[in-house]
């Protein structure tokens, strides 16, 4: 993880043995003098507020940089800028990743006295140190912003990348117990992949469809003045469906739902055992149609049952769809 490292210059001794206190125990020292860190003609408190967001965590040291008169007596503090500084960082990274290591006897502002710091002044620095070494490796246990977001990025994809990594619809269903599927209106779901609907249905898969009733309110509501574009795929996903159960024995059940879906779910049952769910987001304002997140979670997965009650509950609360085919 990436840490920021604060002091005054007088601190300079102070702050080359936190830097290699931090690298030596795997993270990546962030040093306040670091050269281009903070860049000519740059605001230098907005230039703090993007550090801040671009680490992980945070040391500033608190040394008896200046004399100051306080009740009636000279007394030290840290510079104020190093205090300035602590309160930013706190403020963006929370108090447990942005601590306080303090030097000498210099004055803490009373603001800031009921929070804990690591001493690591003259007779206390052994101890201090030890309590350093555990805080970093606390820190090893906590994701870092850069892991978070490569989790993120590998987590979610979209239909072209499902293209390219061979987890099509067809790879999907294959050798599929069970096949249940949300979504508004699957035209293109079935109007691409109705052959291979058709074979499942045939080998015994347990096809289940559910989509928005098209006389609902929530089409309305989906598609505003646009309403006509949802009846045209209704009226083409309806063609299909026909075509569908006339070939396998009116073998596949349909239900539509009142109300607008915010995602699609795709659940999938294997003969082997394997059972998982594809989530695909929907939009109400953007017009965005392949490149929409999604993500796919595995039986077992923390989500997993969340989204697979989702679709059961909704499926028994749906209302039969009617074909008009006899």
């Amino acid at each position: 993880m990436k840490i920021f490292i604060g002091s005054s210059k007088e601190q300079y001794n102070t702050l080359v043995e936190i830097a290699n206190i931090v690298e030596s125990n795997g993270h990546i020292p962030v040093r306040w003098d670091e050269p281009g860190l903070f860049r000519p003609g740059s605001f230098i408190l907005n230039r703090l507020v993007e550090i801040a967001n671009d680490v992980d965590a945070s040391i500033i040291i608190f040394a008896e940089d200046d004399k100051v008169w306080y009740r009636y007596d000279i007394t030290t503090q840290p510079r104020d800028n190093v205090i300035f500084e602590h309160g930013i960082f706190t403020g963006v990274l929370g108090s447990e990743n942005a601590i306080i290591l303090k030097v000498g006897s210099a004055k803490i502002a009373s603001d800031l006295g009921g929070i804990n710091y690591i001493d690591f002044s003259e007779g206390k620095k052994q101890r201090g140190h030890l309590e350093l070494i555990q805080w970093l490796k606390n820190l090893k246990n906590k994701k870092s912003l850069s892991e978070i977001n490569h989790t993120i990025n590998d987590y979610f994809y979209t239909l072209d990348d499902a293209y390219k990594t061979h987890s099509t619809f067809v790879d999907l269903i294959e050798n599929a117990k069970k096949v249940y599927v949300l979504a508004r209106t699957a035209v293109n779901l079935l109007g691409n992949y109705d052959r291979e609907i058709i074979q499942s249905v045939r080998s015994g898969t347990d096809v289940r469809l559910l989509f928005v009733g098209p006389t609902s309110d929530a089409v309305k509501y989906i598609y505003g003045d646009d309403s006509s574009i949802y009846f045209s795929n209704a009226k083409k996903m309806e063609y299909h469906l026909k075509r569908i159960r006339q070939e396998t024995g009116k073998q596949i059940t349909v239900k539509t739902i009142n109300h607008a879906p915010t995602l699609s779910i795709i659940y999938i049952k294997k003969n082997n055992g394997e059972s998982f769910v594809v989530i695909q987001f929907y939009f109400l304002h953007s017009r965005i149609s392949r490149d929409r997140p999604m993500f796919r979670l595995n039986e077992g997965d923390i989500w997993f049952s969340a989204f697979k009650d989702e679709f059961d509950k909704l499926w028994s609360n749906a209302d039969n769809w009617s074909f008009n085919e006899d």
